[in-house]
């Protein structure tokens, strides 16, 4: 995915918006602060200190309610911001309610979803025995994250352009970050269900949490491209972490099973070879916020039972359990920046 962010603008993350006015989160009065939230202002000052990065939005929820909402000079409540790869998580979400409704299985081959046209001549026994969970878990084998490659392709198919690469490693057994993986869910998703991506979302999610005013973009052969190009205000962002936190419930309704949820903020994979790591190794992997774990298209983080969505300059939306907390954050900065001060405003205040 990287490749793809330096080739595109970051002055295209932004899409100004009109107000959806309905469907906005509960906020907390002032006598219902847990604490002085103002001291969240310092998460803006660190990202400001580190020249032209730039945190455009920030809002906290705890126990279901907002306690703290600031947006940066130029952004606003309704506007919508480039997700990158936080889109990654809607995807994973929509995995989850085709398996629901009986119409996969995270065990299933993937090529049972494809043409023949759509695949090489003669698959390898690797890709033959590459699940869905394999692509969740970003652990296919595939040689290359190439969405920027793939685009350029013209009117080539991104699906042949994807399950033709070469594979480096048997799917499942490590962890190698690749978007075209999330690529190949979003196709699957519309195999199945006969829809889009986003409309078959709009019917399981958006349309539940309100979510009313989206962009995603889509590949020539017209899928959503499911690792990336959604755009969303924030609010949106943090209801979607809300109902995580929530474990797929939403205003008294169960909409996604609880044990996908449970299974996608749960380390699936580790980013690292741990077979023959030294304990102190391990240790170091275990407090990074990048080495602690991957689950089904989200991060694990640090802190107990907390995973997070993640997208490229700090497209965050953090979940910690222990906490009923939910951080959501769009920017155009160091995601290690708002990490290190989300811990240590927020988090360590609550």
């Amino acid at each position: 995915m990287n490749k793809l962010i330096t080739t595109l603008s970051i002055i295209s993350a932004i899409i100004l918006v009109s107000s959806c006015g309905n469907g906005n989160l509960p906020r907390a009065a002032k006598n219902e602060l847990p604490c002085d939230v103002s001291t969240f202002d310092h998460i803006f000052e660190d990202v400001r200190a580190n020249g032209t990065e730039e945190l455009d939005g920030l809002m906290v929820l705890k126990e279901g309610k907002v306690i703290y909402e600031k947006y940066n000079y130029g952004f606003g409540k309704d506007v919508k911001h480039a997700l990158w790869s936080a889109s990654k998580t809607f995807t994973s979400a929509a995995i989850g309610f085709a398996k629901q409704d009986g119409l996969l299985d995270e065990n299933d081959p993937i090529l049972k979803f494809f043409d023949e046209d759509e695949m090489p001549s003669t698959p390898s026994d690797w890709l033959k025995s590459m699940t869905i969970k394999n692509l969740l878990t970003m652990s296919s084998g595939f040689a290359h994250d190439s969405p920027e490659a793939t685009w350029r392709n013209g009117g080539k198919d991104w699906v042949k352009v994807a399950l033709s690469d070469s594979l480096t490693f048997e799917p499942g057994t490590r962890f190698a970050y690749n978007s075209m993986n999330t690529y190949l869910l979003s196709v699957i998703v519309s195999k199945v269900t006969g829809k889009k991506l986003a409309d078959y979302l709009t019917e399981k999610l958006f349309k539940p949490l309100q979510i009313t005013d989206w962009v995603w973009e889509e590949s020539p052969q017209g899928y959503n491209c499911g690792g990336w190009g959604l755009y969303l205000r924030l609010e949106d962002l943090a209801k979607m972490g809300q109902f995580y936190l929530q474990k797929g419930k939403w205003n008294g309704k169960q909409l996604l099973d609880p044990e996908w949820i449970e299974a996608s903020m749960s380390a699936q994979i580790y980013q690292q070879d741990r077979t023959n790591a030294t304990p102190e190794q391990i240790e170091k992997w275990d407090n990074s916020d990048w080495g602690c774990g991957y689950g089904y298209q989200m991060w694990r983080c640090i802190k107990p039972s907390s995973a997070r969505l993640d997208g490229a300059h700090a497209q965050l939306c953090i979940i910690c359990p222990d906490k009923n907390l939910v951080v959501a954050t769009l920017s155009h900065a160091n995601s290690g920046t708002i990490m290190a001060g989300v811990w240590k405003y927020i988090y360590d205040s609550l």
